[in-house]
């Protein structure tokens, strides 16, 4: 347990500490809090938090308190010393690095005027059995560190460390879901904006052709294509972009933005869309899967749209056991699954829909057959029972 009953009592700062940074989520916010306590509650004189590097696998300095830019280069180039690298040898042995008198040892001899106090420690950040950064702090002259003291510096590195981890691995996670996202949404470009400016150009040069040839009515036949195709690329870009401004937040969730969604849907596109929903439970769902449900839906709904030509369409939620069922059915004319395979927008938005699916540990199912329009279902493991 991080925080005992009995530090809990004594040092109740150290308790508020651990609900601060278990509820954020931005790093240097963290840090701030961090060395806020070690000023304040603690009375420290200077102190500084660094943060590993993976990537480089070093330790730079992330936040600091009470150090001038002097002081701090002062220290950045006492770290280059032999033996001067106090926050790598915390690393190096994961134990803190406690000199009880500065003045008194001979490797600062010469940096008194940089970290001239009373003590020096430098605490590894623990988390999971690895230290992800260390925490090197001053007192003010007269100021000894008692065993408690230090005792529950080492808990704060592991509350921070803790802290700094969990929001580290949420910023991992948000970054490689932007670069999904990302290869998604260029990969749709690509296979429909891309291929109709394409197909655009194309009839232009055509165009271009025949009034050189002066045959103006295959000229105007072309240019006529070109006003379709033209019109069709621009109801498209309006549908990606009117779906991506779509999303679930804090304030409409995701019902809201579901229902919000399906009557501006009916509206543009002139297609009926109802909603059902039998069980309440069956929209439990966590924000990254109700994002990933909604853009499935979507996607079924502008297929519905743009190859299936129906005129109503529907999206019903229901829960069987511990299983969460999504259903998106239109009356359209539907189509022979295994022809669309490895052809064309068609098949990159039935793959990007079943990459949603597993990525949020779901699957999808596709029901359709010429003249009986389509069913897509999404199955998803309810999450109070995951």
């Amino acid at each position: 347990m991080l925080v005992t009953e009995q530090y809990k009592q004594e040092t109740p700062f150290l308790y508020d500490l651990l609900q601060a940074v278990c509820q954020c989520s931005d790093l240097d916010r963290i840090l701030a809090c961090s060395l806020d306590v070690l000023i304040d509650e603690l009375g420290m004189l200077n102190c500084a938090i660094n943060i590993r590097d993976k990537h480089a696998d070093r330790f730079p300095l992330r936040a600091s308190r009470n150090l001038s830019d002097a002081q701090l280069k002062a220290i950045g180039r006492f770290r280059q010393k032999p033996g001067g690298d106090l926050c790598q040898q915390a690393v190096d042995t994961g134990q803190v690095v406690f000199i009880p008198n500065l003045a008194s040892n001979e490797l600062f001899q010469d940096t008194l005027g940089v970290l001239w106090g009373g003590s020096y420690v430098n605490v590894p950040l623990w988390s999971q059995r690895e230290i992800v950064g260390t925490m090197g702090l001053v007192t003010h002259v007269g100021q000894q560190l008692t065993e408690y003291e230090l005792e529950v510096l080492k808990i704060m590195g592991n509350v921070i460390g803790m802290a700094v981890n969990s929001v580290q691995q949420y910023q991992n996670a948000r970054y490689f879901a932007m670069v999904d996202e990302r290869d998604r949404l260029a990969r749709e470009l690509h296979d429909t904006l891309a291929q109709s400016l394409g197909c655009i150009i194309q009839q232009v040069n055509i165009t271009e052709e025949l009034l050189s040839r002066n045959q103006i009515d295959q000229a105007k036949s072309t240019l006529l294509e070109v006003g379709q195709i033209s019109k069709a690329t621009y109801t498209d870009v309006r549908e990606t972009i009117f779906s991506l401004r779509a999303a679930p937040s804090h304030e409409s969730g995701f019902l809201t933005t579901l229902i919000e969604y399906l009557s501006i849907y009916e509206t543009q596109y002139g297609v009926t869309a109802d909603l059902m929903v039998d069980s309440e439970d069956a929209l439990s769902l966590s924000p990254e899967t109700s994002i990933q449900v909604l853009r499935i839906i979507q996607e079924a709904l502008s297929n519905s749209r743009k190859h299936s030509q129906a005129t109503s369409a529907s999206v019903r939620f229901q829960q069987a056991g511990d299983i969460i069922i999504v259903t998106v059915t239109d009356d359209g004319c539907g189509f022979n699954p295994a022809e669309v395979a490895n052809k064309g927008p068609l098949h990159l938005g039935l793959q990007i829909m079943h990459e949603r699916a597993e990525s949020v540990g779901g699957k999808l199912e596709i029901e359709s057959s010429p003249g009986h329009g389509t069913r897509i279902t999404i199955l998803l493991q309810s999450p109070q029972t995951a």
